[in-house]
């Protein structure tokens, strides 16, 4: 990618290299232990990763945009991948046989001393990595819901909430169908959810030196003090 991609808004593709870890991802507890493999979507509620005694984790953090843009063919694959519940996106990627020895080379590049090419060596091998994972589908199959097409709503909030109507119509679906699905798949309700999300926003913005009242402001909420609470309440 030509900007720095915004942790916020990133793929998480996160490597358990040793230990363990247990992580809540969309109310669903996940276990990660050495060699296990979680990707998480920019539009889904983080997890939490609570990472046990000697462990040690790869995180990287891939522009969406970019992966996306890259697959002018098995776009329905990769949305298809991306899509998944979570649950069932972790076992399917554990399960998967030519897996394994990419993620070998991503560690093996991460700790290269050619810092030059590093970045590039990475970025391949990350295709590499996606290629080998795009399941076999229909390629005429239509997703239920394009939650993809919510991320650039959220990022453009600008103190405002994202409401339920709103969503379900980027999403092409009615209000009802779309609370039903969004539940269905992340476990949380849709206002929940865009909450979390603007919450992490201020969160965020705060850790980079935002005031309380700007980044209440900037994310929609009532002022200071109520963000204040919220942050206390989600930790």
């Amino acid at each position: 990618s030509s900007h720095r991609p915004d942790v916020h808004s990133s793929l998480h593709l996160n490597i358990c290299c040793s230990g363990k870890t247990v992580g809540e991802h969309s109310n669903t507890l996940i276990e990660s232990c050495a060699q296990s493999i979680c990707l998480i979507s920019p539009w889904e509620p983080h997890m939490t990763v609570y990472a046990l005694e000697d462990t040690k984790l790869l995180l990287l953090n891939i522009d969406t945009d970019s992966l996306l843009n890259f697959f002018y063919t098995g776009r329905n694959r990769l949305n298809y991948l991306l899509t998944m519940p979570p649950q069932e996106r972790f076992e399917y990627l554990n399960k998967h046989p030519a897996l394994p020895p990419i993620i070998e080379e991503i560690k093996q590049q991460m700790y290269s001393s050619d810092l030059e090419n590093r970045m590039l060596m990475l970025w391949n091998t990350v295709l590499k990595f996606f290629i080998a994972a795009l399941p076999e589908i229909d390629e005429n199959t239509v997703l239920e819901c394009n939650y993809q097409r919510l991320l650039p709503a959220l990022e453009k909030l600008s103190g405002k909430v994202l409401t339920l109507s709103a969503a379900a119509e980027l999403c092409n679906l009615s209000p009802s169908y779309f609370a039903v699905l969004f539940r269905k798949q992340f476990g949380l309700s849709f206002a929940r959810y865009e909450r979390n999300f603007r919450l992490n926003g201020a969160i965020s913005a705060i850790n980079h030196g935002t005031t309380f009242k700007e980044a209440a402001e900037e994310w929609g909420f009532f002022d200071k003090s109520h963000l204040a609470r919220l942050i206390k309440q989600h930790k």
